[in-house]
C-alpha cells in the first residue's frame, strides 16, 4: 500500500513538473516571438527611417541646385522672334490710329499734336523694349541668379537634417514636402521658358491704355516667376541660421523639428503669397497714384479761376 501511494505521489509531481515545463517553454516561446517581432520592427522601422533620412538629404540638395538655377532661354528664341515679328507689325495700326485721331480732332487733351508726339515717343521706347526683351529677359534672369547665388554660398543643411530624423513622421512629412518643392521649381522653370516668349505681348499690353492693367498684371506675374528663387533663398538661410538657437535639449530638437516643417510649407506657399502681396501693392500704388491725379486736376481747375477772379476785382476797383 504504501508502494503505491508513493508511486501515485511521484506521478503528481512528474505531471506538475511537465506542467510547468511547458508553461515555461510555451512563455519562452512567447517571449522570443514577441522579441522578435519587435526587433524586426525596429530594423523596418529603422530602415524606412534611415531610407527616408538619405531621400531627404538628396532632394535637399535638389534644391539647393535649383535654386541658383535658371533655365536656357535659347530653346526658346525662335518662337520669341515669331512672336517679336508679330507683335513689332502691331505697333503700325497704333501709329495709324493715333494719326487718324490726330486728324479728325478726337484727341481730348488741349494739345492733340503734343499728345500725338507723346504717342509716337512712347511707342517707338516700347518697340525698342520689344525688340531688345529677349536680351533684356536673359539679362534679368541673369541678374536673379547672381543674387540668389551670393546670398546662399556653401549652405548648412544639417540642423535641418537633424531636426527632421528626430520624428519620423515629421521625417516623412517632409519628404513630401520637399518633392512639392523640387516640383514647384520645376513649374517655375516651364514658366520661365515660357515668359520669354510672352514677354515682348506683355510689354505690348502695358503700352495700349485699355489693356494696360492686364499687362500690368502679367508683368508682375513674371516678376514674382523670375525672383522667386531669391525670396526662397532668403527664407531659408534665415531658418538655417535659426536652427542651433534651440540647442539639442528634447524641446529643442522638438521645437527645430516644427520650425523646420513650416519652413517647407512657407516655401511652398511662397508663391501665392508674393503674387497676393504685389496685387495688393499695386493696387495701392495705383490708389495712391489716381489721387494724385485727382487732387492735381481739382488745384489747376481751381487756382486759374480764383486768380481770374481775383485780377478781375482789381480791375473793378
Amino acid at each position: 500500500m504504501a508502494v503505491v501511494l508513493a508511486l501515485a505521489m511521484v506521478q503528481q509531481v512528474s505531471a506538475d513538473s511537465m506542467d510547468d515545463l511547458i508553461n515555461y517553454v510555451v512563455n519562452l516561446i512567447t517571449e522570443s516571438l514577441i522579441a522578435g517581432i519587435k526587433g524586426l520592427v525596429d530594423l523596418i522601422v529603422q530602415g524606412i527611417h534611415d531610407s527616408l533620412y538619405s531621400l531627404l538629404a538628396e532632394l535637399m540638395d535638389l534644391v539647393i541646385e535649383l535654386l541658383i538655377y535658371n533655365p536656357p532661354l535659347e530653346p526658346a528664341y525662335d518662337l520669341w522672334n515669331e512672336v517679336r515679328m508679330i507683335v513689332t507689325s502691331l505697333y503700325v495700326l497704333v501709329l495709324i490710329a493715333a494719326g487718324y485721331r490726330l486728324l479728325v480732332g478726337v484727341v481730348m487733351d488741349s494739345n492733340p499734336s503734343r499728345t500725338f508726339r507723346e504717342w509716337v515717343i512712347k511707342t517707338i521706347a516700347s518697340i525698342i523694349l520689344v525688340t531688345v526683351s529677349f536680351d533684356l529677359y536673359r539679362l534679368i534672369l541673369d541678374f536673379e541668379k547672381v543674387l540668389s547665388a551670393s546670398l546662399f554660398v556653401n549652405p548648412d543643411l544639417s540642423g535641418f537634417l537633424v531636426a527632421s530624423a528626430s520624428v519620423l513622421l515629421i521625417l516623412f512629412i517632409n519628404v513630401f514636402l520637399v518633392i512639392g518643392v523640387i516640383l514647384m521649381f520645376i513649374l517655375r522653370h516651364m514658366l520661365v521658358m515660357a515668359g520669354v516668349i510672352f514677354f515682348p505681348i506683355v510689354l505690348f499690353l502695358c503700352l495700349l491704355p485699355p489693356t494696360r492693367k492686364i499687362g500690368q498684371t502679367f508683368l508682375t506675374m513674371l516678376a514674382v516667376i523670375i525672383f522667386l528663387p531669391f525670396v526662397e533663398v532668403l527664407l531659408l538661410r534665415t531658418a538655417m541660421a535659426a536652427f542651433s538657437s534651440m540647442g539639442s535639449s528634447f524641446e529643442g530638437t522638438l521645437f527645430n523639428a516644427v520650425f523646420g516643417l513650416g519652413l517647407m510649407l512657407m516655401m511652398l506657399l511662397t508663391p501665392p503669397i508674393l503674387l497676393q502681396a504685389c496685387f495688393n501693392a499695386g493696387a495701392t500704388i495705383s490708389g495712391a497714384v489716381e489721387s494724385t491725379r485727382q487732387v492735381t486736376r481739382i488745384i489747376t481747375r481751381t487756382i486759374p479761376q480764383k486768380s481770374t477772379q481775383t485780377t478781375l476785382n482789381q480791375y473793378a476797383k
